[in-house]
């Protein structure tokens, strides 16, 4: 293991919250169309009461905040949404993951 991680690298360590980043949250992958995309889930609030594998999504953005010119930083994630009738509801059965 030290080989991996290097002088000074335990390989453990404490959970931690940045500036910026609302704790706690859920971070999804999310299936589109058969692409993956990695990304965190907004506007949900972050219970297994609201967060199910399957649920309907789609995508959202957000400001991350502005530099010192007023350049607006954006950030992506999904958020809950109606999904029409013809978009299939089922997970792809080699996207399901043990519940």
């Amino acid at each position: 293991m030290r080989e991996l991680l290097g002088d000074g690298v335990r390989g453990r360590g404490r959970a931690y919250g940045r500036p910026g980043v609302d704790a706690p949250f859920v971070a999804a992958i999310v299936d589109c169309a058969g692409t993956s995309v990695r990304g965190k889930l907004l506007n949900v609030p972050p219970t297994p009461d609201n967060v199910a594998l399957g649920m309907p999504l789609r995508l959202a953005t957000y400001s991350l905040g502005a530099d010192a010119d007023g350049v607006e930083a954006i950030g992506y994630g999904f958020e809950p949404a109606d999904i029409p009738a013809d978009i299939p509801a089922d997970i792809p059965a080699d996207r399901k993951d043990s519940q």
